[in-house]
């Protein structure tokens, strides 16, 4: 199931526009496991403001 699964699956550049990523996303707020894909995946990833930032280079 999670080959099957997974083949179906959004990718990495994948073309989106905004109506199929809210629906992406309300999809992945229902599910029974958000967090992770089939695989064990992380879907989410946490980080604080400060985290943020530097990622676009942003702190000084």
């Amino acid at each position: 199931m999670a080959k099957t699964v997974c083949r179906h699956a959004v990718k990495a550049n994948d073309p989106l526009g905004g109506p199929e990523l809210e629906n992406l996303v309300e999809d992945l707020r229902r599910c029974a496991m958000p967090y992770t894909c089939p695989h064990g995946r992380p879907t989410l990833i946490e980080m604080n403001y400060r985290e943020l930032e530097k990622k676009f280079g942003r702190v000084q």
